[in-house]
C-alpha cells in the first residue's frame, strides 16, 4: 500500500507532466502564429513603405526589430535548453544500465526537465509573448494609422 506522501508525489508528477505538455503545445502554436504574423506585417510594410513617412517607417522598423529579436532570442534559448536535454538523455542511453535503472533514471530526468520548464520557461515565455505581441501590434497600429492618414488626407505622423 502506498503512503500519502507517495500518492502526493505521484499527483505532483502527473500535474507537472500535464502542465509541461500543455506548455509545449501552446509554445509551438504561438511560434507558428507569430511567424505567420511577422511574415504578414513585413510583407505589408515592404510593399507600402513608400507611402509612409520617415518617422512612421522608422517606428515600424524599430518595433518589429525589437519584437522579432526578442522572439528569436527566446527560440535560441529554447534550442539550447533542448540540446542540453538531449545530451543528458544521450548519457543515460549510452550508459550500460539494467532496464529498471535505465527507465528510472530516464523518468527522473524527464521529470526534472518538466519541472524546470514549468518554473523557468513558462515565466520567460509569458514575458517574451508580452514583449513580442505588444511591439508588433504597435507597429501594425502605426501602419494602419499611416494608411488611414493617406486615405483620408490627414496630416501624416510627423
Amino acid at each position: 500500500m502506498s503512503s500519502p506522501q507517495d500518492t502526493a508525489d505521484r499527483v505532483r508528477r502527473e500535474i507537472t507532466d500535464n502542465l509541461s505538455h500543455v506548455f509545449e503545445r501552446a509554445s509551438a502554436y504561438t511560434s507558428l502564429i507569430m511567424l505567420g504574423g511577422y511574415t504578414g506585417v513585413f510583407t505589408i510594410w515592404n510593399f507600402t513603405r513608400a507611402q509612409l513617412t520617415k518617422n512612421g517607417s522608422a517606428s515600424v522598423a524599430i518595433l518589429l526589430t525589437i519584437s522579432l529579436t526578442t522572439f528569436i532570442l527566446f527560440e535560441i534559448t529554447k534550442m539550447i535548453f533542448m540540446t542540453k536535454r538531449t545530451q543528458r538523455v544521450r548519457k543515460i542511453i549510452v550508459a550500460i544500465l539494467p532496464p529498471d535503472e535505465f527507465l528510472e533514471r530516464l523518468e527522473e530526468l524527464q521529470h526534472e526537465e518538466r519541472t524546470t520548464s514549468i518554473k523557468w520557461l513558462m515565466l520567460t515565455w509569458w514575458t517574451v509573448l508580452a514583449i513580442t505581441v505588444t511591439t508588433a501590434f504597435t507597429a501594425v497600429l502605426i501602419l494602419l494609422w499611416n494608411f488611414l492618414a493617406v486615405l483620408l488626407a490627414w496630416p501624416l505622423w510627423p
